[in-house]
């Protein structure tokens, strides 16, 4: 394996696509998509900026397709590739069906805590009253018991998105209470 010169990932992509070399460059961005998409759901503010900056080139170079139909999952493909797959659509801007492969995923793995927040905030970029949806069908606790709540509501880009959040918190907490 080759290391770069000094060249980050996200620029060597560049290179390559302003050299005329597409496939080349796909191999690569895919490999990195690969990285990223392991460590998405645990997600921290440098690593989102580090994505964001990868992300400019491959939409630059409009690399979005063909990333998506490398991370497709096969039939049969483990729950981790299918996880790997919800999170590279989930980074490439894809929210609705990423909020779909999330809950897909999470109905195989009904306690994972990261997998219930990335569905939450991909459902709320998509529809923010399909996440307020999701929440109702969730036991208060899971909704409770998400880390980072703040985080998750900040990162929302619209007004819209944010409100359905707190909406969904406020709904839990209420149920909370009437159940406590």
């Amino acid at each position: 394996r080759r290391k770069s010169r000094g060249r980050s990932g996200g620029s060597r992509v560049d290179a390559l696509m302003l050299a005329g070399k597409r496939e080349e460059a796909v191999k690569i961005a895919h490999r990195e998509l690969k990285t990223h998409a392991a460590s998405w759901l645990r997600q921290t503010r440098n690593a989102t900026y580090q994505v964001r900056e990868w992300l400019r080139i491959i939409q630059r170079h409009s690399l979005q397709p063909e990333l998506i139909a490398a991370m497709t999952p096969a039939e049969g493909a483990t729950v981790d590739a299918r996880v790997q797959f919800a999170a590279a659509l989930d980074m490439l801007g894809e929210a609705r069906p990423a909020a779909e492969a999330y809950a897909a995923v999470l109905a195989l793995r009904p306690a994972d805590s990261d997998l219930r927040k990335a569905l939450l905030n991909a459902a709320a970029a998509w529809d923010p009253q399909r996440a307020m949806d999701y929440c109702r069908e969730w036991a208060p606790r899971d909704v409770l018991h998400l880390r980072n709540l703040p985080q998750l509501m900040a990162g929302q880009q619209s007004h819209e998105g944010r409100l359905a959040l707190m909406q969904v918190l406020a709904a839990a907490l209420e149920k909370a209470d009437a159940t406590a």
